[in-house]
């Protein structure tokens, strides 16, 4: 899926609005005033050509050194790093060298690539054995061989051999870092390799932060590099390690002279948002304006004839700043050649450039929209200091942690079951090293909690989700034909573990949604809607009828990839909670609603899946989210769905804002799905109240 910010054709994005909200001769008028304040844009080229190598083709002569052979390696790196360590647009050329002789590829004289490499990158380090650079290549392979093993289908390795391999080539990437450690004030190349590897170790935050710091001290112009960090950071699971990074970010940024800080700043985010696209990047970087603006300066006048440092300011005048003139002024400077690496690898992305360039210049803060200060997450951001610390204390912190949520708080200020949360940090996903380690260090904690604590209804609930999570693992994401036998064996294995587990705890039913929530997640994985179902979601409709968790594992069965109808859901939901109290039924209802609401509004296609060309029962809901709003006032899901449905449904634009300036610039993606759905709605407001 293509992450880059989405642009819709300008007549066909408000069309569908003037249809959505019909019937004002004056609303049509506004709409020809904001189309005189488009730019005259008609010099714009309809194609240009592209750059898809640096400005001293490094990557063609790397692979003419890789095909020569190790003199021409050695000749080739020394060049590099004496002679041309900085390009004629301020890149730093090692880091490609090494990038493009270890990466993946076809077969080379008939070779397969990797025993290739292997056999070329040995014999470099024979005949140059105090060779830094051999030594350094040979890291970066071993860390890309890690990745090869990585990507093996988790069910296809049933004895764990992928992260037996993953450890071993890391850890000879780690001692050959360490002979060649030479070079880490140097060559940048060095900290690009080592966090490569460090991403997928996923531990060492002291070496992490050392080579931060070395590289700032060394090479602060080097933001293709330090973005590496930058996403490790941001690939952590954890938020209270997430939500930390642009802090973490600001302060090294604080350190440098201003300018510096500034031009490293914008390469930083260049680089980020091409790997990520750019609303992540937005989401966990909160734009620093001025800081971004004057570093784009600077490097234009650094930089005047670069197509790079153009593209790169392209790319973030455009999806990052939305200034559609500094955009503009960037694509001129480029005199009709884009870097395809900064516009995230697609020639599609010139076209779509274009077009918000030439789209109409809604601008939500003129009407009062608060600018984006970041994405908002429910997750309690010491959740996982909380968790690490109970299971690191053993099976009676455990216990104990558990019955001290239910009793103080087990629901949040959200209305989500905190005791479902906390059963879910046994959902791990096998990502990484660490991630690997982490779920055999819970199967033995697990295994010791049932046998400390036999009677432990909550051990045999945090066993179920962890089985069933290692079901998945072994099955795989891909589609069902691409899954193999002994997949399907280590998936049906795993659910039968958890279906074990799930009806030992299954007197919690009637007390703790969390049983709700694992034993809908179960018969997912078993594809059998029978009257189970029925039973499971009776008991959550008659005990737990409002909580998102539950409702959602309920509602995503209904989706047609899993053998649902479309738009069922709904009917359904209405004729289950016809017995509740009205004031529940409604806060119930618009908890249905606003769980794949802002998915379904995001494209047409989206809302037949989800809606089936139903419309919801408009009163239930309004009086819903009312309600839900009275019962969780701190909480800015409820303000944020009301927004969401008054541009959808009501078309009363002064509400919607209202609700909008309640989220302070936070963008709850659990509710909006998508920036892009968000800005299209805070779009039609600035329509709306224009005056």
């Amino acid at each position: 899926m293509n992450s880059r910010r989405l642009f819709l054709p300008t007549v066909l994005l408000w069309i569908c609005l003037l249809v959505q909200s019909p019937g004002q001769g004056g609303e049509a008028e506004k709409l020809k005033r904001m189309n005189a304040r488009k730019l005259d844009a008609k010099e714009l080229p309809e194609n240009v050509g592209w750059l898809e190598d640096t400005a001293g083709k490094v990557g063609e002569r790397a692979t003419r050194a890789l095909l020569s052979g190790p003199d021409a390696l050695e000749e080739l790196a020394l060049q590099l790093r004496k002679n041309e360590m900085k390009d004629k647009d301020g890149r730093y050329t090692t880091p490609y060298f090494y990038r493009q002789i270890a990466a993946s590829g076809g077969p080379i004289r008939d070779e397969e690539r990797r025993t290739y490499q292997k056999r070329v990158f040995r014999e470099w380090r024979t005949k140059f054995p105090g060779s830094k650079a051999a030594m350094l290549a040979q890291a970066r392979l071993h860390a890309e061989l890690a990745h090869d093993a990585r990507k093996i289908p988790n069910g296809t390795d049933a004895q764990g051999g992928k992260w037996v391999t993953m450890r071993r080539e890391l850890e000879a990437a780690a001692v050959l870092l360490g002979q060649a450690s030479d070079l880490r004030l140097e060559d940048p190349a060095w900290a690009a390799t080592y966090f490569v590897s460090v991403d997928q170790l996923g531990e060492d935050p002291e070496g992490l932060e050392r080579a931060t710091k070395e590289l700032l001290a060394k090479f602060p112009d080097c933001g293709y590099v330090l973005a590496r960090a930058v996403l490790h950071r941001t690939d952590r699971r954890e938020p209270d390690e997430r939500v930390t990074t642009a802090a973490w970010l600001k302060g090294h940024l604080d350190s440098l002279p201003a300018d510096t800080a500034a031009k490293l700043y914008a390469l930083i985010y260049a680089a980020f948002g091409n790997h990520r696209g750019f609303s992540v990047t937005r989401g966990f970087l909160p734009l620093e304006r001025e800081r971004m603006v004057k570093g784009l300066q600077l490097l234009a006048e650094e930089y005047p004839e670069s197509v790079v440092v153009a593209t790169q300011e392209v790319a973030l005048q455009c999806w990052v700043l939305e200034d559609r003139v500094g955009a503009l002024a960037a694509l001129k400077r480029a005199g009709g050649t884009l870097d395809l690496e900064f516009m995230m690898g697609s020639k599609d992305n010139h076209a779509s450039a274009v077009s918000f360039i030439r789209s109409i210049p809604w601008n939500p803060l003129e009407v009062g929209v608060p600018p984006f200060s970041g994405y908002f997450s429910e997750m309690p951001p010491d959740r996982a200091a909380m968790m690490r610390k109970a299971c690191a204390g053993g099976p009676a912190a455990l216990e104990e942690l558990i019955r001290k949520i239910r009793t103080e708080e087990p629901w949040d200020r959200h209305g989500n079951s905190n005791t479902a949360r906390f059963f879910s940090w046994f959902d791990v996903k096998e990502t990484s090293l660490d991630r690997v380690e982490t779920r055999q260090a819970n199967a033995i904690l697990l295994e010791r909690w049932r046998q400390e604590y036999p009677a432990s209804l909550d051990a045999e609930l945090a066993s179920a989700r962890y089985w069933i999570s290692r079901a998945w693992d072994a099955r795989g994401t891909t589609y069902a034909h691409a899954v193999e036998d002994i997949q399907w064996k280590g998936f049906r294995d795993g659910l039968a573990q958890a279906r074990k587990h799930l009806m030992a705890a299954k007197e919690l039913q009637q007390t703790d949604p969390a049983w709700t929530d694992v034993a809908l997640d179960l018969l997912l994985g078993e594809g059998d809607r029978n009257d189970e179902f029925g039973d499971i979601t009776d008991v959550m409709f008659e005990r737990f009828p409002e909580c998102p968790q539950t409702l959602g594992g309920a509602l995503y069965s209904f989706r047609p990839k899993w053998g649902g109808k479309a738009g069922a859901w709904e009917p359904w939901v209405r004729q289950k909670t016809k017995a509740l109290p009205e004031d529940v039924r409604a806060r119930t209802y618009a908890q249905a609603m606003i769980i794949d609401a802002g998915y379904a509004f995001s494209s047409k296609e989206n809302e037949k899946e989800i809606f089936g060309g139903r419309k919801p029962e408009m009163d239930l809901l309004w009086k819903g989210l009312g309600s839900l709003r009275e019962k969780h006032p701190d909480s800015i899901r409820y303000p944020s769905a009301e927004a969401m449905f008054h541009c959808k449904y009501s078309g009363k634009a002064a509400l919607a804002l209202k609700e909008i300036k309640k989220l302070d610039g936070k963008v709850d993606l659990r509710v909006w799905h998508s920036y892009d759905y968000y800005e299209r709605c805070t779009n039609w407001l600035a329509w709306k109240l224009m005056e």
